[in-house]
Parts: C-alpha cells; structure tokens; sequence
C-alpha cells in the first residue's frame, strides 16, 4: 500500500539504499513490485544505524541526481527526520517520511535543513 502510494504522489526513487537486514530486503522485494525494479544497495552499516552513521552512508553512497529511498530501522531513522527537518515523528512499522530539500547535492544537502512534506503510514491507508 505505501509503495502504491508513493507511485501514486510520484515519489519513486532512482536508488534505494537499504539495511541488510533480512526484513528491509523483503520490505524492498514487496515495493520493488509496484515502484520498479531498481537495484538496491543493502548496507550493513544501515542495520540499526544512528542517524549520523546514516548520513555518513547516504554521503558515501546517494547519487548526487537522485532521489533516494532509505530503508532502515529505528530509533535511528527517526532521529535522522529529526535532525533534518527539525520535526518529530514517530516511525513506525513501513512508515515513508517524505523529505525534500532544495540543495544540489547531498554533502550540502545533509548538512541543511530539509522539509518533512508527509509521512505516509499504511494503518491511515487502510479502508475504513
């Protein structure tokens, strides 16, 4: 549902960086059938990863051109939305913070203030 949504809003990512972990791949596998096929990093140093480790991986691995898909885990991924945008949001399960910035790359990116534009939560995509 998340992954139809963000189709759906034309969120689809050029690249997906992901944890290794084995329920981030199945995560990835389940959205990769509605958002394409990318090929996708999985990253051991994203599995349960601060949020300033994840911003040391998205330096080292997010194309400057693209817009990234970061799979991971809390209490990390959290913090990070934090810590860009300044907002506070629980994450929770298939959660997708939708994060813009108006920067033209991502060391100068990562280093500003992002806007936190939605998050889209299956359990309020659910019919009634």
């Amino acid at each position: 549902m998340v992954a139809q949504t963000l189709l759906e809003m034309g969120w689809v990512p050029q690249q997906v960086l992901s944890s290794n972990a084995e329920r981030t791949r199945q995560t990835w596998a389940k959205m990769a059938d509605v958002l394409g096929h990318l090929p996708a990093d999985f990253i051991p140093g994203l599995y349960l990863s601060s949020a300033q480790h994840a911003v040391e991986e998205l330096e080292m691995h997010a194309d400057d051109e693209s817009t990234v898909l970061l799979l991971g885990h809390n209490p990390g991924l959290e913090q990070l939305v934090f810590d860009l945008s300044g907002q506070s949001e629980r994450l929770t399960t298939c959660n997708a913070a939708l994060l813009t910035s108006t920067a033209s790359d991502w060391k100068t990116a990562l280093r500003g203030r992002w806007t936190l534009e939605q998050v889209v939560r299956p359990k309020a995509l659910r019919a009634p």
